[in-house]
């Protein structure tokens, strides 16, 4: 093997190391302010906690590949910029 080759075979293993490092580290799913929002309106306002379940079932295996789930990933709309989430009790 030439010296060349033998570089591009570390630096493609390099960038397989560091993708699969980040997709391991770094959850696809998470429960963001404005799904847990509208979980808990549907179960505050019309007794509906099918969304509460569905969240829970979707982030209790957050790295997994879960195409019917592929939504929950997508980048938050417009309108959820406004959440503001206060930690007082």
């Amino acid at each position: 093997m030439n010296q060349t080759h033998r570089h591009c075979s570390r630096a493609v293993a390099h960038k397989c190391y560091l993708t699969n490092k980040h997709g391991a580290v770094n959850p696809k799913y998470i429960l963001r302010n404005y799904l847990a929002q509208i979980a808990i309106e549907r179960a505050w306002k019309h007794r509906d906690f099918s969304e509460i379940d569905r969240l829970l079932n979707l982030l209790s295996k957050p790295f997994d590949e879960q195409p019917e789930m592929e939504s929950y990933a997508a980048t938050p709309p417009e309108w959820a910029q406004q959440i503001e989430v206060s930690c007082s009790s």
